[in-house]
């Protein structure tokens, strides 16, 4: 296999590089526009803000923002419950 030659044309590595050229997302654009420039610091800022609104969802879906509506159970409420419970069970093992 000696006096394989290749032949590489200088067109078609320019081609191809060119065609490989990723395109700014919108988010990007938009940090540009306010002054952002340097990539890092715009994915800092969008990481934050990914956290921020996962932190917001998490407090709105644990309602934490809200007082707890569920009603409060006394001592002897809650024993009573279990003595009936109890009661059941013994019935049913009968």
């Amino acid at each position: 296999m000696e006096g394989i030659e290749f032949d590489i044309d200088e067109s078609q590595n320019t081609k191809n590089t060119s065609q490989h050229q990723k395109k700014q997302s919108f988010l990007f654009r938009l940090l540009a526009k306010i002054g952002v420039v340097d990539p890092t610091v715009a994915n800092f800022i969008m990481i934050g803000a990914a956290a921020f609104f996962f932190g917001i969802a998490i407090f709105i879906y644990a309602g934490i923002s809200e007082n707890n509506s569920s009603p409060k159970l006394s001592a002897q409420e809650i024993a009573q419950g279990v003595k009936a419970l109890t009661g059941m069970r013994a019935i049913q093992n009968y």
